[in-house]
């Protein structure tokens, strides 16, 4: 594309910094770049591609001078700013769920739904980031056999929250070890050593506002209303990377090694073999320059550099079953997975039935203990035991 003049909003937060680095690593034809916060940090200044950049307030004028406007912020940021972006003949581009399920804003992958772009009205939509691995997994094998069940378990570092939740997990780490109380601020319960399977607030469906976007989202970029997607989310002490493991029911029988050639040939996915895919060696991978592909003027949508399979033992199965680490920079653009594929006999489930579940469940045995809908945690963090001399 001809280079063009962008504005960043959030550009000193923790997404906004990064975005900041992949524009200089993809050398994103922007001919002027805007840098934009709130008012407190409005004259500071920030070195792009070489060049300090002073923050402003993004003005109708402003947004006005730009063709496109990428907002990293909240979402009552992006409710007044896309809008406006867009009335002053900006593209806004909003990383926030604010615009996500409005029926006139595409909600954009470009290597799974990059024609729906043609149909914006000034605003589009990024998905959440545990979507986005999932949808780009999933269109190519949709297209090859089309896709009726996702259950999915996502495992999410404390850097999809902020920089304020990393801060934390930090400093509880080093309570813990220092036999010290690790007192929670960011989340309801201490995040060091310890998993909340409480990812947003809960709906009361039974589940979370998290695990509703990934259904929601999922059926909408791939244009299926009627498949189904049940997602448990938990977020766990890691720094980067996020995780999913994902169970897909398909249409018809498929083997690990059809699924294999289906992704090694799908735009955005690099599958690996051999070894297991963790997180840490998933950031490793985000510092090595691997290639992304992205449609030009809308990178912000977030892409996969690394994807990784291992075969299953049995096939023949309609059942696939995933494993994926994916490494997400923050809540930016650079996505990496690790993708575990087996295919094994899981008996057809149906979506999660709260009320029935817990009534069976309650009056099943002793043992099975069922906890309201609410914070879901193992336990409080305790001291860990240390040492001394």
């Amino acid at each position: 594309m001809n280079e063009c003049s962008i504005a960043i909003v959030g550009a000193t937060g923790a997404v906004g910094q990064v975005f900041l680095q992949i524009i200089e690593e993809r050398e994103f034809p922007a001919e002027r770049i805007r840098l934009c916060a709130s008012e407190r940090s409005v004259g500071k200044k920030l070195k792009v591609r070489g060049e300090e950049i002073a923050v402003e307030m993004a003005t109708p004028e402003l947004l006005s001078e730009v063709d496109f406007a990428f907002i990293a912020a909240s979402t009552a940021v992006s409710r007044e700013l896309a809008p406006l972006a867009a009335r002053n003949g900006a593209v806004a581009i909003d990383d926030s769920s604010a615009f996500r399920m409005e029926p006139d804003v595409p909600l954009v992958v470009p290597e799974v739904n990059g024609d729906d772009l043609d149909e914006h009205r000034g605003i589009v939509a990024i998905p959440n980031c545990t979507t986005t691995p999932l949808v780009m997994a999933l269109k190519p094998l949709h297209e090859m056999n089309a896709v009726q069940r996702v259950i999915a378990a996502t495992y999410q570092s404390v850097t999809g929250t902020g920089a304020a939740a990393a801060a934390e997990l930090e400093s509880q780490s080093q309570s813990a070890l220092d036999g010290e109380q690790a007192d929670a601020e960011v989340y309801p319960h201490p995040i060091a050593f310890n998993v909340l399977p409480h990812v947003e607030p809960f709906w009361e469906n039974g589940y979370t506002n998290e695990e509703m976007k990934m259904q929601n989202e999922t059926r909408k970029i791939l244009h299926a209303p009627d498949v189904r997607v049940s997602a448990t989310c938990v977020r766990v002490p890691v720094y980067v990377s996020h995780s999913e493991a994902v169970n897909i029911e398909f249409t018809d029988a498929i083997s690990p090694g059809e699924v294999r050639e289906i992704l090694a040939s799908a735009p955005g996915l690099r599958v690996l073999t051999g070894g297991i895919g963790v997180p840490v060696a998933c950031c490793s991978a985000m510092s090595s320059g691997s290639s992304i592909s992205t449609a030009p003027g809308f990178s912000a949508s977030a892409t996969l550099k690394a994807l990784r399979t291992i075969s299953g033992v049995l096939s023949g199965r309609r059942t696939v079953c995933a494993h994926l680490v994916m490494g997400r920079n923050m809540e930016t653009e650079s996505m990496f997975w690790w993708l575990s594929l087996w295919s094994r006999w899981v008996p057809a489930w149906p979506m999660r039935q709260t009320s029935g579940a817990r009534s069976m469940l309650a009056s099943a045995t002793p043992v099975t203990r069922l906890v309201a809908p609410g914070p879901r945690v193992p336990r409080q963090t305790p001291a860990l035991p240390v040492n001394r001399p």
